[in-house]
């Protein structure tokens, strides 16, 4: 079995030729190839957050134009549905690749990663500094 991670699929085309060797290898039935559920998680709420921030930009250029136009009013995108986005992604992923079932240790292994920020997790920047570099105890209500 071929297993896919986040970085693999986020870097394959799903209309190019990985994608189409993808599943010319599925079709074979010789090999399975699979990503567990919670990749297509990811991949799904990446999807959806930059897809928030394109609505956002054209959201505020449609009023932007709006505001400089006397003569029509220019119809705005219809409302944004992070839900809707993700339902799309996990579907073209999951066309590509078997959705793997995964375990509830996974999971507690992922969240103490991501909690503590360790690899494989990816520490959040802000401003070049990392997210949590400037707090300290008795500084915040986090840290009575």
């Amino acid at each position: 079995m071929i297993i896919l991670d986040t970085n693999i699929l986020k870097g394959t085309s799903l209309r190019g030729p990985e994608a189409e060797l993808l599943l010319a290898i599925r079709s074979t039935k010789v090999e399975r190839v699979g990503a567990p559920w919670i990749v297509l998680e990811e991949l799904a709420a990446q999807q959806a957050i930059l897809y928030e921030a394109k609505y956002e930009t054209a959201k505020d250029a449609v009023e932007t134009l709006n505001k400089a136009t006397s003569w029509a009013e220019v119809r705005p995108p219809r409302k944004f549905s992070p839900d809707h986005v993700r339902e799309y992604w996990r579907g073209r992923y999951a066309a590509i690749v078997e959705v793997l079932p995964t375990s509830p240790s996974a999971y507690q292994e992922a969240l103490f990663r991501e909690a503590n920020l360790l690899a494989p997790c990816k520490r959040a920047f802000d401003r070049g500094t990392p997210y949590l570099s400037d707090l300290r105890c008795g500084e915040t209500d986090l840290f009575p």
